[in-house]
């Protein structure tokens, strides 16, 4: 039986990229726009971050493999980026593994949850 073509679905793929904006934004400043307020509280940020784009691209139709392949490159540049040309940043290998927990976590949860979106 061949596959079911797949669809882009308009909504969601503008939410996705405003997301996308929004994260470039917050990632590049020259410092964070706000402080942390809790232990780790900005790796739940990272997490939700990365695990919130990569869920709008998906429900918005576009290929799991690709979302994830590209969302974990950018999570492992985003570190490189801030830690060698944004001033007040620096990288973190842990923001980059809940970068990618949060990459993981929406390619688990998104086919399920997009069921129930469309």
């Amino acid at each position: 039986m061949p596959a079911r073509p797949r669809t882009v679905r308009p909504v969601w793929l503008t939410l996705a990229l405003a997301a996308l904006a929004l994260q470039i934004w917050l990632l590049y400043s020259s410092r964070p726009p706000t402080p942390v307020s809790f232990a780790l509280s900005d790796k739940l940020v990272h997490l939700c971050m990365f695990g919130g784009v990569a869920g709008l691209f998906l429900l918005a139709g576009v290929q799991r493999a690709g979302v994830v392949g590209l969302s974990v490159a950018h999570a492992v540049a985003s570190e490189f980026i801030q830690w060698q040309l944004v001033p007040g940043r620096s990288g973190s290998p842990l923001d980059v593994a809940a970068d990618c927990l949060g990459i993981a976590l929406a390619a688990w949860t998104t086919p399920r949850l997009g069921r129930r979106c469309h």
